[in-house]
């Protein structure tokens, strides 16, 4: 093999193995964990509404479930994945069930204001006869909201206590230390207003219920999805407010040797645009998935939008940091949060077309990250799509950028060709050699690209400032091997030079040239 044909191979060598390395790059971005703390989603199934798939956790398994036409489908997530049951429930309607929960084998559902429930272990349905706007289970009881105010039963179905309230069309409650924490939103057609209530379980006591937020309905503003949440500290009351320009939560904040609030705030996350949530109490303080609408970084200066699933810890009043369950820069809402002693689990659900919704589910259980992760054909498909698309940027941008690098170098070659200075002949190795020097400077002074320089970090081996020099030399190395030593022209050899210069440098630095 002659030297030009093997400096041509070798060439062609190096750039495929630059490419190689940025396909390995961008299957790693994709294949990996959205966070340290999140394991990669799982799909699940389908489902036909925009609706929360609840998580239950029972002697040590987490199941989901969701509704159908003719019932409920009910998958065991952790610690495998496989359907448990599938419900049928008669005269049964999917669109009106609003509320759905399990406790101790026994579904528990909102179907046309009125409680129903299924036991799993007799394949029996129950109806109880209670009316209800809403409803949540504790620990112990059942809290519900009707017409005349907030109720309380034991799963016996015995009232314990009463509240009167009017307008309540949302509840939500949670059990701890012998309080029952409750968090509820009215509706009076004109106005809604957030309140939270506390009921002492040893005093049989309710405390005076404190109003958090008002609205004044229009038809583009409103309340919703009140939901309460406690750790050893407070009460927290979250909720959402849908307005002209969009919609945000907020949450106040209640300690316990308080009884005023004492602040509400706006939630960032680092967007204030939420669509919905979920709270639960966790070890370390509460909880929350957001569904909120992101920006974030994918490689070097390439950022990526959509709505995406982050969760929010809250400790002592304040967020204490917030993280990535989800990274697909797709649509995803409806999270749905639960603390087991597994680690936590979420589900959610993003479009997946003909008016059907993907359920999905993530983890921080370790056991649960390892059977969900590993690379995806989508990875492949996503990875192969970027790099198709930053080479094409990056070579396109690039080569503009290095013909503005080389032109002291062909405004030299052009002197040296039209007005033949002493010394200095078109055929002359010198003249290449300064030309050569010019470019080398010229690169120095604009290489690394811009782009990299703006990041704050950048990974090894993007941060090398001698990665430039690096390219001139080998392209002059493939240069002389091309020529076999000897150089035709000085104009021919540069072009030459600077072309495979231009490939290599720009070849490399493609992932820094998108946006």
């Amino acid at each position: 093999m002659n030297k030009k044909v093997l400096s041509i191979v070798l060439i062609i060598l190096l750039l495929a193995g630059i490419i190689s390395w940025h396909l390995y790059e961008y299957i790693n971005i994709y294949s990996s964990n959205p966070s340290k703390m999140w394991s990669r989603d799982l799909f699940v199934g389908e489902k036909n509404l925009n609706a929360p798939s609840p998580l239950f956790y029972d002697n040590g398994k987490v199941y989901i479930v969701w509704g159908q036409k003719k019932g409920f489908f009910i998958y065991e997530i952790y610690p495998e994945l496989k359907k448990a049951k599938e419900v049928l429930i008669e005269n049964f309607n999917e669109s009106s069930v609003k509320t759905l929960s399990f406790r101790q084998g026994i579904l528990y559902w909102l179907e046309n204001d009125r409680i129903k429930s299924f036991s799993l272990s007799d394949d029996k349905e129950g109806n109880f006869n209670i009316k209800a706007n809403d409803f949540k289970l504790t620990k112990n009881y059942i809290v519900l909201c009707d017409s005349e105010g907030i109720k309380l039963f034991n799963f016996s179905m015995k009232q314990i206590s009463f509240l009167p309230f009017n307008n309540i069309s949302q509840i939500d409650a949670v059990e701890q230390n012998h309080v029952l924490h409750i968090s509820f939103l009215t509706d009076d057609r004109e106005e809604n207003k957030v309140y939270y209530v506390s009921y002492d379980l040893q005093k049989n006591q309710w405390l005076q219920p404190v109003e958090i937020d008002r609205l004044f309905q229009t038809s583009t503003s409103r309340m919703d999805n009140v939901k309460v949440a406690s750790d050893k500290n407070g009460a927290y009351v979250f909720y959402l407010i849908t307005a002209k320009n969009g919609t945000a939560s907020y949450y106040a904040y209640f300690p316990h040797e308080e009884i005023n609030i004492k602040k509400t705030s706006k939630i960032y996350l680092p967007s204030s645009e939420v669509i919905s949530f979920d709270v639960v109490s966790v070890p370390e303080g509460v909880g929350a998935a957001f569904s909120t609408s992101t920006k974030y970084q994918v490689f070097g200066p390439f950022t990526q939008s959509g709505v995406e699933i982050v969760y929010a810890l809250f400790r002592e009043g304040t967020i204490h940091y917030v993280t990535f369950i989800t990274k697909e820069g797709k649509w995803a809402s409806a999270p749905y949060l639960i603390s087991t002693p597994e680690g936590l689990f979420v589900s959610w659900i993003e479009t997946g077309g003909f008016s059907n919704y993907l359920i999905k589910a993530a983890s921080t259980n370790q056991e649960f990250a390892k059977r969900v992760g590993g690379i995806r054909e989508v990875d492949v498909q996503n990875a192969l799509s970027l790099l198709v698309y930053s080479l094409a940027s990056g070579v396109f941008l690039g080569f503009i950028m290095s013909f503005i690098t080389a032109l002291p170098s062909y405004g030299w070659l052009l002197i040296v060709m039209f007005l033949e200075p002493k010394n200095f002949k078109s055929e002359s190795p010198k003249s290449f050699y300064i030309a050569l020097i010019l470019y080398s400077i010229a690169k120095y002074l604009f290489y690394p690209p811009r782009s990299i320089k703006a990041v704050a970090t950048v990974s090894f081996p993007y941060n090398l400032m001698i990665i430039p020099v690096v390219t001139v030399i080998l392209a002059f190395v493939f240069t002389k091997m091309y020529f076999k030593g000897k150089l035709p022209s000085s104009f021919a050899a540069f072009t030459f030079l600077w072309v495979i210069d231009s490939l290599i440098t720009n070849v490399f630095y493609s992932p820094f040239m998108i946006k």
